[in-house]
């Protein structure tokens, strides 16, 4: 199983269409059931960030757009933080040793001000890394429209 989030996309009948994430991009796709034809995705031009964490929920690894989408200067800047820091939402839903959900989870309104006072809107994922079936800790992708 891959360490990467799949949201489910369905079409108004119930039917699983697909499971997966798109950033910039967009499918049209036809039911199988119903025979309808959905158009999924957002073509908006956009920019990612990835955050990887240990099981403590520690930032260890940051790669991508890190200051489009995530409002920091470096990656560097967020080794060693807690993701709650980033993404206040997390800490909503921690256990009591600050331990974020085993499962993948879409953090919804996920809204940032940036500098200038204006709000962005960012799609974010969060989702468990495993390796040899073990929980080894989290990886959150974000994604941000630049319009």
């Amino acid at each position: 199983m891959s360490s990467f989030p799949r949201i489910e996309h369905r079409c108004t009948c119930g039917k699983l269409l697909f499971k997966g994430i798109l950033l910039g991009s967009v499918v049209e796709i036809k039911c199988r059931r119903c025979g309808a034809l959905l158009v999924v995705g957002d073509l908006r031009p956009g920019a990612c960030a990835i955050v990887d964490a240990d099981t403590r929920a520690t930032i260890t690894d940051a790669r991508g757009d890190v200051r489009t989408v995530l409002g920091r200067a470096s990656a560097q800047e967020l080794i060693g933080t807690q993701l709650h820091s980033l993404f206040p939402a997390l800490r909503d839903s921690a256990d009591a040793t600050g331990t974020v959900p085993h499962s993948d989870y879409v953090i919804k309104n996920d809204v940032r001000l940036i500098h200038d006072g204006e709000k962005q809107h960012a799609q974010t994922y969060l989702t468990e890394i495993r390796e040899n079936g073990i929980h080894t800790g989290y990886r959150v992708i974000s994604w941000s429209a630049i319009c």
